[in-house]
C-alpha cells in the first residue's frame, strides 16, 4: 500500500517537475522572492521516489546491476535536494533563465536609483 502511494507521488512530482521544464508551469518561479529552482527540483523528487521501485521491477536480485541501486538512489536524492535551491545552467530552460536575468537587471536598476535619488 506504501509502495502505491510512493510510485504515485513520485509520478505527481515528475508530471511537475515536467511541466515546469516545458514553461507550462511557472507561477512558482514568478511568485519566489530567492529565485529558487523548486519546481525542476520536482523532477529530480520524482525521480528518486520512483527509481527503487522500477529498478526492483526489472532488475533480478543478486544481479551485477542490483549493486547499483544504493548508489544511484543516493546520486538522485542528492541532486534533487542541491536541486531545489540551485541547478547548473545547463539543466535550467531558456525561459527561466531570461527571467532571472531581468528581474536581477530590474533589482540593479532599482538599487542605482535608489543610491542616486539619495533614499
Amino acid at each position: 500500500m506504501i509502495s502505491v502511494f510512493v510510485v504515485s507521488f513520485g509520478v505527481i512530482l515528475m508530471l511537475s517537475g515536467l511541466l515546469a521544464y516545458l514553461g507550462k508551469w511557472t507561477g512558482w518561479a514568478e511568485s519566489s522572492a530567492y529565485l529558487i529552482c523548486g519546481g525542476f527540483a520536482a523532477l529530480f523528487f520524482g525521480v528518486a521516489f520512483v527509481f527503487p521501485y522500477i529498478h526492483a521491477a526489472l532488475v533480478p536480485k543478486g544481479s551485477i546491476l542490483s549493486g547499483w541501486l544504493v548508489p544511484i538512489a543516493a546520486t538522485l536524492w542528492g541532486v534533487s535536494i542541491i536541486g531545489f535551491w540551485w541547478l547548473p545552467s545547463f539543466l535550467l530552460p531558456k525561459w527561466f533563465i531570461q527571467g532571472r536575468e531581468e528581474r536581477r537587471r530590474l533589482e540593479r536598476l532599482a538599487r542605482d536609483l535608489k543610491k542616486g535619488l539619495n533614499l
